[in-house]
């Protein structure tokens, strides 16, 4: 962790005009210590910081799924919830906190016309997703999951089949949570 709050320091702030991608890396990398160190506060203090910074979808979405994360530990499920739901706004996804089964039967309708009687051993066979803004999507989504679950089951399938078609559309995803 200090390691890299040395590089941050040294790079300083014109770091992030000058070499962005480094100066993003080395802030993620450091947020993401700081919150395995269980540094809640100094976390949530980096990833405001961060944020703000963040020029892509991808990572936007990295920092968030941190956020979200943060929010699961601390048993911060409903505004888990509301962290991640605006994430998924960047990318297009406009889901309420609290799905009607309807909504969620329209997005499992979906999945099945994809998978056009095929079964879930599909999704095995696809090629990798290989959009660094869905590869970023991908974990977003199922850091969502537990949170989703504690709050309201119908998001937690509804996010489950929208994992399941982004994969069926646009390949496989393969990412560590």
């Amino acid at each position: 962790r200090s390691l890299l709050a040395a590089g941050r320091s040294r790079l300083g702030k014109e770091g992030w005009r000058t070499d962005y991608d480094l100066a993003f890396e080395l802030a993620l990398q450091h947020a993401e210590c700081t919150f395995l160190s269980g540094d809640i506060a100094g976390t949530e203090e980096l990833i405001s910081t961060i944020l703000p910074l963040a020029r892509t979808k991808a990572h936007k979405a990295a920092i968030y799924r941190l956020r979200v994360e943060l929010y699961v530990v601390q048993s911060r499920n409903e505004v888990g919830v509301e962290c991640g739901l605006e994430a998924l706004r960047i990318y297009g996804i406009d889901f309420h906190p609290h799905p009607s089964w309807e909504t969620v039967q329209t997005e499992f309708d979906r999945l099945e016309r994809k998978l056009d009687g095929q079964g879930f051993a599909t999704l095995g066979n696809l090629p990798p997703m290989t959009d660094p803004d869905l590869l970023a999507l991908m974990p977003l989504m199922a850091e969502l999951l537990p949170p989703a679950f504690f709050t309201d089951f119908n998001l937690t399938v509804l996010i489950t089949c929208r994992m399941a078609n982004l994969n069926l559309e646009y390949g496989r995803s393969i990412f560590q949570g």
